[in-house]
């Protein structure tokens, strides 16, 4: 009773009505709920876009290239420049594409940087024939320099073997003897 007497009392001291309180609480109900309604449009916004952009950016891909091989900023940018340079749209080809490291394919600008490229491309492509082996030897000389004899090189099969189908068929129970086995 005193907190409603008080409550009065501070309306009449300030000018309030008991209308006027229930109209400013619906006012903060109103701010709060759109305020929230805006927040999750922002989120909602910001997901779609994060989906969009998410594995099928090259930029993306090349970073995360160049973190699983640890390479350092400078080799990265290296890197960077060697792809603008063979004017790559995707960067990441550069990680399965040894002959763009090659000196006589290299532009000019990157030929000081010779050396570092050609480091980048053993570490990359370490045990990988260069293209000077790939033209000297025959694949089967290839594959005893890595290690490997032909019959590990080939591929093994995806599926296990099928039997093939014959055309054998089984005897005919005779009535003879299916009648003498009961």
């Amino acid at each position: 009773m005193n907190a409603l007497a008080g409550t009065l009392l501070a309306d009449a001291v300030h000018g309030r009505t008991p209308a006027g309180r229930q109209q400013g609480a619906l006012l903060g109900f109103v701010l709060i709920a759109a305020l929230l309604v805006g927040l999750w449009a922002i989120l909602r916004v910001s997901a779609l876009r994060g989906r969009r952009r998410g594995s099928n950016s090259p930029r993306r891909l090349f970073r995360s290239l160049c973190r699983a091989h640890r390479l350092s900023w400078s080799q990265r940018w290296l890197l960077g420049r060697l792809a603008r340079a063979h004017g790559l749209a995707h960067p990441a080809q550069l990680f399965v594409g040894p002959e763009y490291f090659d000196e006589p394919r290299l532009a000019a600008r990157l030929r000081p940087k010779a050396q570092r490229l050609r480091q980048l491309r053993d570490r990359l492509f370490a045990g990988l024939p260069t293209i000077q082996d790939r033209a000297s030897r025959p694949p089967a000389a290839l594959s005893s320099r890595l290690g490997h004899s032909a019959a590990e090189t080939a591929a093994p099969p995806l599926l296990p073997p099928i039997p093939r189908p014959t055309l054998d068929i089984p005897p005919w129970p005779d009535s003879s003897t299916a009648g003498q086995a009961r």
